[in-house]
């Protein structure tokens, strides 16, 4: 059965989320979430948004999840925007 597109939104947010875990906060770009998700980076982008979103979204699930070496890179960047 296809996903639907609250599921779809939810499985690319936990692929951000788990490739920021694995290569940094910098490595978040549409192309990098969609390789890791095996989609398009046009899905990326329709069902995140942009990525100043996808990053806030990841934050707020790092957060949830406790998953702190995202919590403390995304705080980091921030800072030095």
């Amino acid at each position: 059965m296809k996903p639907t597109t609250k599921q779809r939104a939810a499985e690319l947010l936990q692929a951000a989320l788990t490739l920021a875990g694995a290569r940094g906060w910098h490595s978040l770009t549409h192309e990098s979430i969609a390789t890791a998700a095996g989609v398009s980076p046009s899905l990326v982008k329709v069902r995140l948004g942009p990525i100043a979103d996808v990053r806030r979204a990841v934050m707020r699930a790092a957060v949830k999840q406790r998953v702190l070496r995202v919590v403390s890179e995304g705080l980091a960047a921030r800072d030095r925007t």
